[in-house]
C-alpha cells in the first residue's frame, strides 16, 4: 500500500527513538606547502600556520642553517623554545639561496615541528604534508605567506570536521525512502519490495 508523508515522518522519529546512535569519526585539517626551491626568497618573507587555537609566526632568513627552528622577536635569534606567541620562529635558508630543494624542504619541516604548533609538518616527496594534532573543524585556518616568488603555494587548513552522532540502522531495518512513482520500503537484507 502506499504510506503518505505523515506516516513517512513518523516511522523516521519512531526509528530514530528505537535504534541507538553511532558517531561519525572526526577528522583532521590537513594543508601543504609545495613549490619550494633555491634562490626565490626574499629575506624576512613570512607564513602564518594556525592550528585552531594559535597562530604562529615563521620567518624566513639566511643564517647559514644555524638558526632554523630558532625564535626572534627582535630581527635576532633568541633561544626560548617553544616560541612566545608573537615571535617568529625562523627558517633558515641555510645560506647562498638555500642548497638543494630536498635540505629546504626538511629545513621548512624542521622548523614548524620546532614550535609548539599543533600541527605536524612531513616531506612528502616534493611537498610538506600539515595535518592537525586534533580532530575537529576548529584547525580549518587558511595558512597565510608573504612569500613574493609564484611557484611557493600553500593550502589549507581545511577539511577538519567535529564528530557527529546519527542514529544506527542495523540490517534488517526497514527503512521508507521516496522512489520514483512513489513510496518503497526497502529491507537491506532482502529484495526491494512495494507496498
Amino acid at each position: 500500500m502506499k504510506i503518505n508523508l505523515l506516516s513517512f515522518l513518523s516511522l523516521l522519529f519512531c526509528l530514530t527513538l528505537l535504534f541507538p546512535s553511532i558517531a561519525f569519526a572526526a577528522t583532521a585539517a590537513t594543508g601543504s606547502i609545495t613549490g619550494i626551491a633555491p634562490m626565490i626568497w626574499s629575506f624576512n618573507e613570512t607564513m602564518v600556520i594556525s592550528d585552531g587555537t594559535t597562530a604562529y609566526n615563521f620567518k624566513i632568513t639566511n643564517g647559514g642553517g644555524t638558526f632554523n627552528g630558532q625564535c626572534t622577536n627582535t630581527g635576532y635569534p633568541i633561544y626560548d623554545q617553544p616560541c612566545e606567541p608573537g615571535d617568529f620562529t625562523l627558517i633558515d635558508t641555510g645560506g647562498g639561496g638555500g642548497g638543494d630543494a630536498d635540505t629546504l624542504r626538511t629545513r621548512f619541516a624542521a622548523a614548524i615541528n620546532a614550535t609548539a604548533i599543533g600541527v605536524t609538518a612531513t616531506v612528502n616527496g616534493t611537498t610538506i604534508d600539515l595535518v592537525n594534532d586534533t580532530q575537529d573543524s576548529a584547525g580549518n585556518v587558511a595558512i597565510t605567506e608573504t612569500v613574493g616568488n609564484e611557484g611557493f603555494t600553500v593550502s589549507g587548513m581545511s577539511g577538519g570536521t567535529d564528530a557527529e552522532a546519527v542514529p544506527e540502522f542495523t540490517d534488517t531495518l526497514y527503512i521508507a525512502v521516496l522512489a520514483a512513482g512513489g513510496w518503497y520500503v526497502f529491507n537491506r537484507m532482502t529484495q526491494k519490495q512495494r507496498v
